[in-house]
């Protein structure tokens, strides 16, 4: 395939890691992705903005972002911030007992 001139490289699948994060890029959303309960961002579009947020989970499509790419460190802060409002339910809430406690 030709690649536009503004690409490095077109691939299905890349996985990249930047400042000790991984990155796992497809055009396709994952459930699960690797290293996802350590920190690593799922980098995505197809979805047109119409999936709900996930934890480290980012759909990069143009639409979304009033037709401008992001920079990694920009999916980097728009991940963090999101994920302030996300339940992480690897890490469950304490269970309190009928003292509070």
């Amino acid at each position: 395939k030709k690649v536009a001139h503004h690409w490095e490289s077109e691939q299905n699948y890349l996985e990249i890691k930047y400042n000790g994060r991984l990155f796992v890029c497809c055009h396709y959303p994952f459930l699960s992705w690797k290293n996802s309960s350590h920190g690593s961002i799922n980098v995505h579009g197809h979805c047109h903005g119409n999936l709900p947020r996930r934890k480290n989970q980012i759909d990069v499509g143009c639409m979304n972002f009033l037709y401008y790419p992001l920079s990694i460190e920009q999916i980097i802060a728009d991940c963090d911030f999101h994920n302030a409002e996300l339940i992480d339910h690897h890490k469950p809430e304490p269970v309190k007992n009928e003292f509070g406690d």
